[in-house]
């Protein structure tokens, strides 16, 4: 008979799996690394992920709830536009802008050659796309739909390269600019 899943031990090897991940590239990192990451033994990981790429579905599941919960944050409301990269511009500079976006880190490492992984993302940045366009809708309650998705789909693809940038230069810099320049333009 199969040993129950211990709770706590699945949670670490995700917490610990997901830091290691992020900081050095899913596939610089085997499965060995994580599992001594995680201070348990390499088959011990097997009885909880059926492979590393469910490992992988689970790690930016797990990132993404992280960014949905801090976007309840700001005093229990669901925060703005400009608040919510915010939270995640300071995210990266709590983190000394080493890590970067988990979910654009395996979208261009995993995305093109990884179905499993290639459609969590899908998922992820569908739901990313639908939260931020409840933020510019109420910022433009008189918009066009397609010209509110093509806002969103932009607002998306400008932060992630504002992450890319903040980890190669170690800056905020370029999270300002996203902020300062092309978010207050869009909202003017």
């Amino acid at each position: 008979m199969p040993r129950p899943v211990n709770f706590v031990v699945r949670e670490k090897i995700l917490s610990v799996g997901q830091e290691f991940v992020q900081a050095n590239g899913f596939n610089a990192c085997s499965v060995q690394d994580i599992a001594q990451a995680a201070n348990i033994p390499k088959g011990s990981f097997y009885s909880y992920f059926e492979s590393k790429e469910a490992f992988a579905v689970e790690i930016l599941q797990a990132y993404w709830v992280g960014i949905l919960e801090s976007d309840h944050s700001v005093n229990g409301r669901a925060t703005t536009l400009i608040e919510h990269f915010d939270l995640l511009a300071n995210y990266h500079e709590e983190n000394l802008f080493v890590k970067g976006c988990l979910l654009g880190n395996l979208a261009l490492e995993l995305g093109g050659n990884n179905a499993v992984v290639r459609d969590t993302l899908l998922e992820i940045f569908i739901q990313w796309k639908k939260l931020l366009l409840t933020k510019i809708q109420a910022e433009f309650p008189n918009k066009a739909e397609n010209e509110l998705n093509q806002l969103a789909d932009v607002c998306i693809s400008g932060f992630e390269g504002a992450v890319m940038q903040a980890k190669l230069l170690k800056s905020n810099t370029p999270f300002l600019s996203f902020k300062n320049i092309f978010l207050k333009q869009i909202l003017k």
